[in-house]
């Protein structure tokens, strides 16, 4: 993370080819989020990726080693990560190219102004693991795009294009892949 000139600039970096959300980067988020709300110096934060893909969503790797208890107690998603960018008291700037899927596009689809990249492919795949998008991410979706479009994002699990997330008006502003 850095600030210049009162914006601080938040990338996400994880290792290997995509970003993945564990919950130590979940929790991260939240340290970092929780501080730049504190900090006088910060107005505006831009969220982004230093890949060319936001991030693939969250970590499924997880999933597995967790029991239905686990996920329901110990949801640091839930209690924490996607529950600080919508009350959130600063503007925050999502700034997507490539991929952002599950757990990620739930995080910007909260942010105040939301610019994609021609390329960008939002989705909400967890119904291929077998299961449905939480921490409030369907219904925030469902107040953006409306009832039956986010229905069919999440019970369909197909992506959809930069393009087509500024004709739903997910997205602010639509600029080209390498802008």
């Amino acid at each position: 993370m850095t600030v210049k000139d009162r914006i601080a600039l938040l990338e996400l970096e994880t290792p290997g080819k995509f970003n993945l959300i564990s919950t130590e980067v979940a929790v991260e988020l939240n340290e970092i989020a929780l501080s730049l709300e504190k900090d006088d110096s910060v107005t505006v934060v831009i969220l982004t990726s230093r890949k060319a893909d936001f991030a693939a969503g969250i970590n499924a790797n997880i999933f597995p080693s967790m029991t239905q208890k686990a996920l329901l107690l110990q949801d640091i998603f839930e209690r924490q990560w996607n529950v600080v960018f919508p009350r959130f008291r600063k503007p925050v700037i999502g700034a997507i190219s490539g991929l952002c899927l599950g757990g990620a596009f739930e995080m910007v689809a909260s942010c105040d102004i939301l610019l994609a990249s021609e390329d960008a492919k939002f989705g909400q795949p967890e119904i291929n693991l077998g299961m449905f998008p939480g921490s409030g991410g369907s219904s925030r979706l469902a107040s953006t795009i409306g009832k039956q479009n986010a229905a069919i994002m999440a019970m369909t699990g197909q992506p959809i294009s930069g393009s087509e997330a500024y004709r739903l008006r997910l997205v602010s502003q639509l600029h080209a892949d390498k802008e």
